[in-house]
């Protein structure tokens, strides 16, 4: 889900939702990985970007190409 800035706000999936302070959180800590489903259906692990206040999620795929989840489709309700 994008904030009004265009930016992820929470994480979704099959066992709820994390919002993005939570979701930076667990993956720095090695607590949770998250991925994300690629249209040729393989999966591109979520990490971090960025510094202090400025983190935000991205996902690699092709263990070199950059995916900005700030241009991800947003979900609506």
């Amino acid at each position: 889900m994008c904030d009004p800035d265009n930016e992820i706000s929470y994480l979704f999936g099959s066992w709820g939702a994390v919002d993005k302070a939570e979701a930076i959180r667990e993956i720095e800590s090695g607590e949770r990985g998250y991925t994300l489903q690629l249209q040729d259906g393989s999966r591109a692990p979520i990490d971090t970007v960025g510094t202090g206040s400025s983190k935000r999620l991205c996902a690699y795929a092709n263990g070199a190409e950059v995916l900005s989840l700030d241009d991800a489709p947003q979900i609506s309700a």
